[in-house]
């Protein structure tokens, strides 16, 4: 399968390369792509594969998971368009729809629908921002070249991670140390993150790597491991510290608690995968459980069986939510319910 956006211009030959070694990975952890194009992407830069397609490939890599973060200003265009709005906003809509049939499989893969998003930073510049497993669509069109003359941000940066915090979401900042150079600022009025940008809070991890090494991976790098020594400087671990707290009791009981956050949400999230998956689990392996009652229930068309087990699930994955929501409260002080 071949995705071609440059049907005009002369076709160099693609190379590929294979490497002798394999991703490195430790026990507990699970490697993936945060940030991936697929084919709902139209421009003549970021393009790639179906989503179905990178999912094996993705796999076959070693990897566990991937997002799909194609451009905010390529999601709301009509299929087969490159100008024309599309406010029934069908290309959001395919990228959920297929990650839904990819997880459904539950074959130890994951695909995140997400979303690359053009917002604007402290000087009213354009960047972007990853949004994961957001259920409403997040606009921004501000650096996107069907926008015409008007390169003015579609929301500001707080806006955007307000809205993804609000839907249950959570965010990345997107190459936040790569420059657009001169023609980038003057033409698309593109920036990058500054450190108002920075200080905001609300997103939970930054993309350091975009593709190759140099001086903008050496300065991201930099810039994480100073984001991360700054949370040890934060009031509260200094006031643990100087009540003369044990070094492992403050990191673990403090700084752990305030990164966990970030932890338990993906795991509420993880549980509606798991209990999606455990259909098509239990059926094909033969193993006893709820996903393979509920599949024999309807073929023997036993609704009331089927409607006590999809109340039974739907009760699980609220009370899941409702734990986790409980425990922002008492993992950070600072979060109350009124």
């Amino acid at each position: 399968m071949v995705s071609d956006n440059l049907p005009k211009l002369t076709h160099a030959p693609l190379k590929v390369f294979v490497s002798p070694w394999k991703l490195p990975s430790f026990d507990g952890w699970y490697g993936g792509d945060p940030h991936y194009h697929s084919d709902m992407t139209q421009d003549q830069v970021e393009f790639g594969a179906p989503v179905e397609v990178a999912a094996v490939m993705g796999k076959a890599m070693g990897l566990n998971w991937l997002a799909v973060a194609d451009h905010s200003y390529d999601l709301d265009r009509a299929m087969g368009e490159y100008f024309q709005y599309d406010s029934g906003l069908a290309r959001w809509r395919k990228v959920h729809e297929d990650a839904s049939l990819v997880n459904s499989r539950n074959d130890g893969f994951v695909v995140i629908p997400a979303e690359e998003v053009s917002c604007g930073n402290s000087r009213a510049h354009n960047i972007h921002l990853l949004a994961f497993d957001t259920p409403q669509f997040i606009p921004g069109t501000g650096d996107g070249v069907k926008r015409g003359l008007n390169k003015r941000p579609t929301l500001t940066l707080r806006q955007c991670l307000n809205r993804i915090n609000e839907a249950g979401g959570f965010a990345y900042a997107a190459h936040p140390e790569m420059g657009n150079g001169f023609l980038g600022m003057l033409m698309l009025n593109r920036g990058c993150w500054r450190d108002p940008d920075y200080a905001q809070g609300g997103y939970s991890g930054m993309q350091i790597w975009n593709g190759v090494q140099g001086k903008v991976f050496t300065k991201s790098r930099e810039k994480w491991i100073q984001l991360l020594l700054e949370v040890l400087k934060e009031d509260y671990i200094t006031t643990a510290r100087g009540k003369g707290l044990r070094e492992n009791i403050v990191l673990l009981r403090h700084a752990l608690r305030n990164a966990m956050i970030t932890i338990i949400t993906v795991v509420g999230l993880i549980f509606g995968l798991l209990l999606g998956g455990a259909v098509v689990t239990e059926q094909v392996f033969t193993l006893p459980g709820v996903g393979r009652l509920v599949v024999e229930a309807v073929s023997r068309r036993d609704y009331p069986t089927v409607q006590g087990i999809l109340i039974f699930i739907a009760f699980f994955y609220a009370t899941v939510n409702l734990i986790v929501d409980l425990l922002y409260a008492f993992l950070d002080p600072r979060i109350r319910y009124d």
